[in-house]
């Protein structure tokens, strides 16, 4: 029996999938673990071949050697036996399979396959991920640090979702005990791709204080004939908000609870199937290296991937529920948290100013620490954050006030300004 029972887990986020399947409703799930992985390279004598690869492993081969270990992986017949065993677990429902690693770096990306919809589709997704235990940034981590992980696949079932959403259970912007959720329609694959920034809302225990509106031009759903997830257009509707002030305030209570649970701050995936809510993950807000029983709960962001994306019509998708078609006084009302609609411009200029400040303020101070004195200006502290921060983004965020603009570019402006501080601070 390769398939080992979840409290021989050596991945947090196996962990924690199983420590929340037993409060909430997750979707059901399995996983593969490292003992099954071994049985896989034993029997089928991938053990000894890569081992003899590693054996002339160097700084001038390793990227060309990676390659050649994850195709050796990834092309190796699954031996009958293990295979039966793992489709044993195997419902015939859509499922994603995802992986998980014991070592949390931002140079692993995780790479996650969406709605496979046969026997054959979740062996090959199984090897592959099994394959990523030699990827490049794995291979440099052998050389540089002596550093080998393992590496764990995770089999969910898929929720269909209309609303997906991406909590922080400590706002970690303001460093307040609000709750920042990002929301989307559709799955959350461009939410955790940060494709988009999508909307917005900070909650607290009283409800709802703040929202950023977003228009979301596209969405990912499911294709039924097909069984693959598409990317289709969903003007008009993606401008109407995502998330009501009773789902918001759901998320809260949710996030705070889980945090409770886990006695650190959390980021938390959720999905709206209809008006059923679903936890699909959680990890802590911290970024450690795993060492035995001392585990980080934090991930890398997700590159999700699923079957070839194409713009089809909408007659043969999941639906994406009830999206209310709000009356254009109600979407302007829904805006006024950020953008206040007035034809007098100096409201959206202050907006912008406080805005800008903050950043200006945030360069001066992180480039006084880099440099070990006070940047002459703003420019200078810009040399010396360039390997940190999207140095153009931020320039174009502190001078933009010099400009005598248009009531639409600053809305853009201010668009621009949360987006980015969203995604760096």
């Amino acid at each position: 029996m390769l398939l080992e029972t979840v409290e021989n887990a050596k991945t947090t986020k196996v962990r924690n999938l199983n420590k929340l399947s037993r409060s909430f409703s997750v979707p059901n799930w399995f996983y593969v673990g490292e003992k099954l992985y071994d049985g896989f390279i034993e029997k089928t004598g991938l053990k000894n071949k890569i081992a003899q690869k590693l054996n002339y492993l160097n700084r001038a081969n390793y990227e060309e050697m990676s390659a050649d270990i994850q195709k050796m992986i990834a092309f190796q017949e699954m031996p009958h036996e293990i295979e039966e065993e793992i489709l044993s677990r195997y419902t015939g429902n859509l499922i994603s399979v995802r992986a998980a690693f014991t070592v949390n770096r931002p140079e692993l990306p995780e790479i996650a396959f969406l709605n496979i919809s046969s026997k054959s589709k979740l062996i090959n997704a199984i090897k592959v991920i099994f394959s990523m235990k030699y990827m490049t940034s794995a291979m440099k981590f052998k050389l540089e640090e002596n550093l080998d992980f393992d590496v764990e696949v995770i089999v969910q079932d898929m929720i269909q979702s209309n609303i997906s959403c991406i909590s922080y259970s400590k706002d970690i912007f303001s460093n307040t005990d609000n709750v920042l959720i990002k929301s989307c329609l559709g799955l959350g694959l461009p939410l955790s791709n940060n494709e988009i920034t999508g909307e917005v809302t900070i909650v607290n225990e009283s409800g709802v204080i703040s929202k950023v509106p977003f228009i979301q031009e596209y969405a990912y759903v499911l294709n039924r004939p097909k069984t693959q997830t598409e990317k289709i257009n969903i003007s008009p509707n993606g401008r109407y908000d995502k998330l009501s002030s009773d789902k918001a305030k759901e998320i809260y209570d949710l996030s705070k609870y889980i945090e409770g649970m886990f006695g650190t701050p959390q980021k938390i995936s959720f999905a709206f199937a209809s008006d059923k809510l679903f936890v699909l993950s959680t990890s802590s807000l911290g970024f450690e290296t795993e060492v035995s029983e001392e585990l980080s709960n934090e991930e890398p962001e997700q590159n999700i991937v699923s079957e070839p994306v194409s713009e089809l019509p909408e007659d043969d998708f999941i639906p994406l529920g009830e999206i209310p078609q709000q009356p254009e006084e109600e979407y302007i009302k829904a805006q006024e948290f950020i953008i206040p609609i007035q034809k007098d411009l100096e409201p959206l200029k202050n907006i912008l100013r406080e805005l800008a400040a903050s950043v200006e303020e945030f360069i001066l101070s992180e480039g006084k620490e880099i440099l070990g004195e006070t940047p002459s200006d703003v420019d200078e502290a810009l040399v010396a954050l360039s390997s940190k921060y999207d140095t153009f983004a931020v320039k174009r965020l502190v001078t933009s006030l010099s400009k005598e603009t248009e009531e639409q570019e600053l809305k853009e402006l201010i668009q621009f300004a949360s987006e980015f501080i969203i995604q760096y601070f």
